[in-house]
């Protein structure tokens, strides 16, 4: 996947996705499991995988947040 990992501006400022992980989103949506595979490094996973992570996983994609309820409204199936 070609994607820059880093939250340049962090949380503040939300950067378009690039399309590689446009379709990953497409294709967790449909995910009823997702399976993750990876080598440990100092009982971690790899950066990639963090910055893959802190970069899918937002709201509104993956969970809505509401005034209501302090757990957010999730967007995923399983």
């Amino acid at each position: 996947m070609d994607f820059n990992p880093n939250l340049a501006f962090g949380y503040r400022k939300r950067i378009e996705l690039e399309p590689d992980l446009l379709k990953a989103v497409k294709k967790i949506k449909k995910a009823y499991h997702i399976v993750w595979g990876f080598p440990m490094r100092w009982y971690g996973y790899p950066a990639l995988m963090k910055g893959f992570i802190d970069r899918r996983f937002l709201p509104r994609i993956t969970y809505e947040t509401t005034k209501e309820k302090a757990i957010p409204k999730k967007l995923l199936k399983g």
